[in-house]
């Protein structure tokens, strides 16, 4: 099958704009996950209890696996 050269080329350009989203989407959702991670550790140092910070990082761990 032989396919149209400005067929070609816009299939190209298609492709990359998918590969560059999908790399956009993932480094978006490392910096959001980067964000919470802190905002969390923040929230277990100003803790009181042991008790507390221990939650807290449960919590994190959970978060970090999804």
């Amino acid at each position: 099958m032989v396919i149209a050269p400005d067929a070609e080329l816009e299939i190209d350009k298609i492709t990359d704009d998918l590969l560059l989203h999908n790399v956009f989407m993932r480094n978006a959702i490392k910096i959001v996950k980067l964000i919470f991670t802190l905002l969390i550790i923040i929230g277990c140092i100003q803790q009181d209890t042991v008790k507390d910070r221990r939650n807290n990082l449960s919590d994190l761990l959970i978060f970090l696996s999804i």
